[in-house]
């Protein structure tokens, strides 16, 4: 939802590092997201980060550690990320950009 979030890191998700399943950060003031967020979460598959108008830039390494599990990734209507992942038909994975087609790989 909504909030005033203005920064998140790796220690403040340290509490649920082996139990969170999905991660939501809409419409915060989040600029970054640090590298190793989502490092040894073995269970977090879904994450939506939607609509942050301060997000700007996203590192390669931030989803590594979740290739094996994640099943959805929403980086739609971000300042200037503006895509989401899911599985798609055939065992093909798509990435959408919310403004064009799918493109499947």
């Amino acid at each position: 939802s909504d909030t005033c979030l203005k920064e998140i890191s790796k220690e403040d998700l340290s509490e649920f590092t082996t139990s969170l399943e999905f991660i939501y950060i809409h419409g915060s003031l989040v600029k970054y997201l640090p590298d190793d967020l989502f490092e040894n979460m073995t269970k977090l598959h879904e994450i939506s980060v939607f609509n942050n108008r301060f997000l700007r830039t996203l590192s390669s390494k931030l989803l590594e550690p979740l290739k094996e599990n994640l099943k959805y990734v929403d980086f739609a209507r971000n300042r200037s990320i503006n895509n989401f992942y899911c599985p798609g038909y055939a065992g093909k994975a798509e990435i959408r950009n919310y403004n064009s087609k799918f493109k499947k790989f």
